[in-house]
Formats: structure tokens, sequence, C-alpha cells
């Protein structure tokens, strides 16, 4: 049993070894940024990352999303886990979209980016 136990932590310690050695591409740093706030984002569609880009920059905590977002399962899944603590309401002035101005006059875009539109209506 005494053998076992320190070939275990024999090929423990050289798994690590390697794991985190030169030898491959990415390192501890790598697994210290995982935990970063943003982590992985860049995975997620390029609307959910322009939409928290947009929230930031204008200070918004709450929104809703057009039709053309919220009727995509996906979209409205990546955006409601990637957005949190940002809330998603249902009928809220100001919504993102993925259409220029599709509420007509009477909305005001607040800001865009090269996917995604905010507006607010009155």
């Amino acid at each position: 049993m005494k053998n076992l136990t320190f070939f275990s932590s024999l090929v423990i310690l050289v798994s690590s070894f390697y794991l985190f050695g030169t030898a491959q591409p990415w390192g501890l740093d790598f697994f210290r940024k995982s935990f970063s706030p943003g982590a992985g984002g860049e995975v997620l569609p390029i609307e959910a990352q322009e939409m928290l880009a947009i929230l930031m920059e204008t200070g918004r905590r709450e929104f809703s999303l057009a039709a053309d977002l919220s009727d995509d399962v996906y979209m409205y899944q990546r955006t409601v886990e990637y957005l949190y603590p940002y809330r998603i309401i249902s009928d809220g002035k100001v919504f993102f979209t993925t259409k220029p101005n599709d509420k007509g006059s009477k909305c005001d875009e607040i800001s865009k980016a090269s996917k995604v539109y905010l507006y607010e209506c009155h």
C-alpha cells in the first residue's frame, strides 16, 4: 500500500510539471485568467459581447430584447448568462435589437455597435 501511495504521488508530481511546464502553450497564468471578470466572453456571440460593452458604457442596469434577439433561444440564453447582473425586463423602454430603428421615429438611438443597437422609446 505504501508503494502505491508513493507511486501515485510521483505520477501526480510529474504530471503537474508537465502540465505547467514550458512544453505547453499555456501555463499557470492561463488558469489564473480564467477566474477574472469577463473570462470566456470571447467565445460567446458577438451580439452578447457588444451588449455588455454598451451597458457598461451607458451605465444602464435594465433593458429589453427585441424579438429578433429574444426569439433565438441560443442567443437569449447566452445573453442572460453573460450579462448577469444586468436585468432583462419585458416590454421596457430601453431595448436591444439587431435591426436599425425598428420601432419608428418615437425611439431614439442611445448607442450602437457593429451588430446591435440600443434604443430608448418614449
